[in-house]
């Protein structure tokens, strides 16, 4: 198989978030979380032959909550009883 030194890199609001490895045929990325608000993701693809960008707003309506602290509380439960037959 030739190389034809093909990467990608995208950008969430003017920041590089991910690069791809030469030679990808297809690139996804998550972004683990971004703030409430709207933002410019980018992907550009470059080899020897020209650079290609895509680009698309993404609006984030909410975002996961932060749990500051957890309580646990045991209980006892009853044990059924159990008779050997």
């Amino acid at each position: 198989m030739r190389s034809i030194g093909r990467s990608s890199t995208v950008t969430l609001d003017g920041n590089p978030r991910h690069t791809s490895e030469p030679d990808v045929q297809q690139v996804s990325h998550t972004f683990p979380s971004a703030p409430r608000g709207e933002h410019m993701v980018r992907v550009v693809a470059a080899n020897a032959n020209g650079t290609g960008a895509n680009y698309w707003t993404q609006n984030v309506f909410s975002t996961p909550p932060v749990v500051k602290k957890v309580t646990l509380r045991s209980r006892t439960l009853p044990i059924p009883f159990v008779t050997a037959i």
